[in-house]
């Protein structure tokens, strides 16, 4: 039992008979205990790598499946919990556990080091830094719903305790909720280790996911103690499932974030560029199309989070002034694409998808969103779609707006791509993300674009450039020159 610590036989005959009601003013002695246990009370950094499996959240083949799933020879996660920053790294390969691949999740590039600092997140690459603010929550999460960084938020945050039972066993409830980051339940058990951690973090897709962290096999790391296995799940779905092979306490982490970070805004105006009359082009990482109708605008995607949907909306609205956003077609439900679409239901605008997207979605947006309330939250504005099977159509009888379904696509199920069969006009989104110039398309993304070409055949499409919603707009020869002659 309950083995260390002044009045450790006191917690025993306490914690054998005593009501819940009685510990209520005891989660600060059981987090310090638990601290001190696990070595915690002296660790300010830790540095730990890893193998194991890894399941990128939101990159499903279909709404409602399994995430993909990615084995890696090894990571290394580092860790300040005086500044509150993390950093992750991959050593060696990172490789799909399912060929050919189902789903998103592919890097477009070297992977970089990923990092969070001062609610912060961006990713290192030798030739600089590249934000990502919409994995900000989620960084910021994972630094605290490691053993030691638990019970550091939970002091800090005055957390209340519970006794519980679970599987067969009395353990300590601490729960609290980090303002404006995260809510947490941490399982601390009699050996005072933390071997659970039920938890919610903001995110712009899905308002707040849940998750479970789960720590077992606890060894010895030098002055402290770590488990050698964690899993985790998002949402109900797997995420994470890893073995320690090393951990580090105390090393040196000191974690700086690039000024250019520090500037990057997703609010500021976007830039628009004319792509025919009436068509805008809105550019970025991830791109967006605002398309003018007699009465009302047509959006094309809102990616990334609320900010940046916000900011294209109201690009759209710039560019194309004295019309409401009407529609806002959504070409897929991952995670970077419909990340925006909060700002969308905001605006009161209908949310164009594939059938198959609707359930998920009303799920998602019924969702309560407490822990950083966000414009939807404020208008308590409702879902509204419109949903496509095979093809749909907007018209105000000058402009026609086709939304055609990319079948076999292996990158999701339920891929939309938009046709204007007057302008010759495809918009479509990673299919085909065209190559920088004189460069040939990566080897992993040439299923994805002839399936792109296999599509316009079948479909008789008479189109003349793409936009694609990664990369520039380029005249439909390049698909063919990425592919080279084996097509």
């Amino acid at each position: 039992m309950y083995r260390h610590g002044l009045n450790s036989l006191i917690a025993i005959i306490a914690f054998a008979t005593l009501p819940e009601t009685a510990f209520a003013l005891d989660a600060a002695g059981v987090l310090r205990l638990a601290d001190r246990e696990m070595g915690g009370d002296h660790l300010n950094t830790v540095r730990y790598t890893h193998t194991g499996s890894e399941f990128v959240m939101g990159q499903s083949f279909r709404p409602g499946e399994s995430w993909p799933k990615w084995n890696f020879d090894s990571k290394t996660v580092s860790i300040n919990y005086q500044t509150g920053a993390w950093s992750e790294a991959l050593n060696g390969n990172r490789t799909r556990d399912v060929i050919p691949p189902r789903g998103g999740g592919d890097p477009s590039g070297p992977r970089g080091i990923a990092l969070t600092k001062d609610g912060l997140a961006w990713v290192q690459f030798p030739q600089g830094a590249f934000p990502n603010p919409w994995t900000a929550h989620d960084r910021n999460h994972q630094l605290w719903v490691t053993p030691h960084g638990i019970i550091k938020a939970a002091i800090r945050n005055s957390a209340r305790l519970q006794w519980k039972t679970r599987e067969g066993k009395s353990v300590a409830a601490v729960s609290f909720t980090e303002p404006g980051k995260f809510s947490a339940t941490a399982y601390i058990n009699e050996d005072y280790l933390v071997e659970r951690i039920e938890s919610r973090f903001p995110q712009t897709s899905y308002g707040e996911v849940p998750v479970i962290t789960t720590f077992s096999e606890y060894r010895d790391f030098g002055s402290i103690k770590f488990p050698s296995r964690i899993r985790q799940t998002h949402g109900g779905f797997p995420s994470l499932d890893i073995t320690v092979t090393e951990v580090r306490p105390n090393d040196p982490v000191d974690i700086v974030v690039p000024e250019s970070i520090r500037q990057t805004t997703e609010i500021q105006k976007l830039t628009t560029v004319k792509a025919a009359d009436g068509v805008w082009f809105i550019p970025g990482s991830h791109n967006s199309v605002a398309i003018e109708m007699k009465d009302h605008i047509i959006v094309v995607e809102t990616p990334l989070t609320t900010e940046r949907g916000r900011a294209v909306l109201e690009s759209a609205k710039a560019a194309i002034p004295g019309k409401p956003v009407r529609f806002v077609i959504n070409t897929h439900h991952h995670i970077d694409h419909a990340g925006g679409l909060r700002a969308a239901v905001s605006e009161g605008a209908t949310i164009v998808t594939h059938v198959t997207s609707a359930p998920l979605y009303q799920r998602y947006f019924s969702e309560p969103r407490t822990l950083v309330p966000d414009e939807l939250a404020a208008t308590k504005r409702k879902l509204k779609l419109r949903t496509v099977g095979d093809k749909s159509e907007i018209s105000d009888g000058t402009r026609s707006v086709e939304i055609h379904h990319m079948r076999g696509q292996g990158h999701a199920d339920n891929m939309l791509m938009v046709y204007l069969p007057k302008e010759k006009l495809l918009i479509e989104t990673d299919a085909f993300s065209p190559p920088p110039a004189n460069t040939t398309l990566a080897p992993q993304n040439l299923p994805l674009a002839a399936n792109l070409a296999e599509n316009i055949r079948k479909l008789n499409l008479d189109v003349e450039r793409i936009i694609p919603l990664h990369g520039p707009i380029v005249p439909l020869s390049e698909l063919q020159r990425a592919m080279g002659p084996r097509q």
